[in-house]
């Protein structure tokens, strides 16, 4: 459990150790960090437009230290290569004018640590 030292105003937080497919995150205003599975997250998981829209696929990275060439958007399983498509950090991936073959699943990864 965390506590705070009363002679040094210091906050200590327990040892963390996390699983293999978990990495150490942190929650703003919280000082420890704690274990998370789940810091890949979708904004906005399912949409839907028509033909002619356009819409942007937003993705969460709840860990610090990601780069953004570990970053990666997927549409049915496939890598999406056109980078011009996502935003600088590679956070969004934008869909404009949408027809037929802008149709599918799209998802997105990222690793860190091997993770």
């Amino acid at each position: 459990s965390s506590g705070i030292n009363a002679e040094y105003g210091e906050m200590t937080c327990p040892e963390l150790s996390c699983a293999a497919d978990e990495l150490t995150s942190y929650i703003e205003g919280v000082c420890c960090p704690y274990c998370r599975s789940d810091w890949v997250e979708a904004i906005n998981p399912s949409i839907n437009i028509k033909e002619g829209q356009s819409a942007t696929l937003t993705c969460a990275i709840q860990v610090k230290g990601v780069g953004m060439k570990n970053i990666a958007w997927y549409k049915v399983g496939d890598k999406i290569q056109d980078y011009q498509r996502m935003s600088l950090n590679r956070l969004m991936l934008n869909i404009e004018n949408a027809g037929a073959t802008d149709r599918g699943k799209y998802s997105c990864e990222a690793t860190k640590d091997g993770v």
